[in-house]
């Protein structure tokens, strides 16, 4: 990247959101479907690994995770997302609900990272963290989200969705 180039997207991203100071905690959001085995038992552990003097977490996950009140009484920040539809299907309505529930709690925290997890977490967590400007984002796949038994077209668009999302 050039020396202009360069210029130009930290002046872009320094109107995006306010530098962190380096007196407070990174805050780190952690997305996921829900807080229960598998994805959501390693969301827990990384965020229980965190230092607590440096980085302040919190997990947004689907209501219900068996996990949720493990990490509430390690002192985690826990946000139980209405609109988190499990599961790798689309459901359109809700999704487009999800990714807007996500944005708003995203722009009230003021993160400094995003940290998603899993294939739905994924997609809606990397967009709202998008919608806000979100100084980093990071993604953990959790299982393989396509394979053969899927039909061509969806797995296809599948793929293509990531490709996108990685950007």
């Amino acid at each position: 990247m050039s020396e202009g180039a360069a210029t130009m997207l930290a002046e872009r991203r320094s109107h995006e959101r306010p530098a962190r100071s380096p007196s407070r905690p990174v805050r780190v959001a952690q997305v996921v479907t829900k807080l229960t085995a598998g994805a959501g038992g390693v969301a827990l552990r990384g965020a229980l690994s965190l230092d607590r003097d440096r980085f302040d977490t919190t997990i947004f996950a689907a209501e219900g995770g068996s996990l949720i009140p493990r990490a509430e009484e390690a002192g985690l920040n826990v946000i139980s997302l209405h609109y988190m539809a499990p599961g790798r299907r689309l459901y359109p309505w809700t999704d487009l609900q999800g990714v807007r529930e996500v944005t708003s709690h995203l722009a009230a925290g003021g993160f400094d990272l995003v940290h998603t997890h899993s294939a739905k977490a994924g997609a809606l967590g990397r967009l709202a963290a998008r919608r806000v400007g979100a100084g980093a984002v990071v993604h953990t796949f959790h299982g393989f989200p396509f394979h053969q038994f899927q039909s061509p077209l969806s797995r296809r668009a599948l793929i293509e969705t990531e490709r996108r999302l990685g950007r």
